[in-house]
């Protein structure tokens, strides 16, 4: 018998993929390099080339500075109009308030200056009444004029407010010092001295009153 071997032959890798030539590299390398050059010279920043297994051009990404700005442009547009829009929101509000405000005013010089043209109007009278104590002075005293006429519920409401923000211990106390006089000292009680440290007192508190607080005296003194 005769030693026969056998020979196998090798099979060929079916996902190996072919080398590429020197040619093919060349290629791929001057390829690489024009893309480049040429988006460099549009402006670009980077560029990325992609080749398929033969070597040929495949994809070219590429992100210019003119796309960079118009991105960040988009962006500060988007935050402006975000911006502009928050304010929209708000604006309505503060011009309504200034709106009822100027209105208000208005109302209150036709009752001081034109009484005939002047007619009642329940929404303004509340709005003024809310704001007494937060009102321009020019406009206050306007308000104790129409004060004067307040009828009714309103009235009241309004003097027990103002009387609400007056201090309880003022100038009435002032007379105590004079409270424990015996008949003995009758005589000697000098009532033009008591009148005079009255009267001192008196201006020396309304100095260190708040502007709240003799706004509210003026109320009462106009309600009385």
């Amino acid at each position: 018998m005769s030693n026969v071997k056998s020979i196998k032959k090798s099979e060929p890798k079916i996902d190996e993929k072919p080398k590429q030539t020197q040619g093919q590299k060349l290629l791929e390398a001057m390829t690489a390099k024009k893309a480049a050059k040429e988006a460099l010279l549009k402006g670009v920043k980077s560029t990325h080339v992609s080749f398929d297994d033969e070597g040929n051009e495949q994809k070219v990404e590429t992100v210019t500075k003119g796309e960079k700005k118009r991105r960040s442009e988009e962006q500060v547009s988007e935050k402006k109009t975000k911006k502009v829009k928050k304010l929209k929101t708000k604006k309505p509000e503060e011009t309504k308030t200034d709106s009822k405000q100027k209105e208000a005013f208005e109302y209150l010089r036709l009752f001081v200056n034109d009484r005939k043209n002047w007619k009642f109007k329940k929404v303004l009278q509340t709005w003024i009444l809310q704001s007494l104590y937060k009102m321009p002075k020019s406009e206050f005293d306007n308000a104790l004029e129409y004060l004067k006429d307040l009828q009714g519920a309103s009235r009241e409401k309004t003097k027990k407010e103002a009387q609400d923000r007056i201090p309880k211990n003022s100038i009435g106390n002032n007379l105590t010092g004079y409270t424990n006089v015996s008949n003995d000292d009758f005589d000697d009680f000098d009532a033009e001295k008591l009148l005079a440290q009255v009267s001192v007192t008196q201006s020396s508190t309304k100095q260190d009153e708040s502007e709240e607080v003799r706004r509210a005296r003026l109320i009462v003194d106009t309600l009385l």
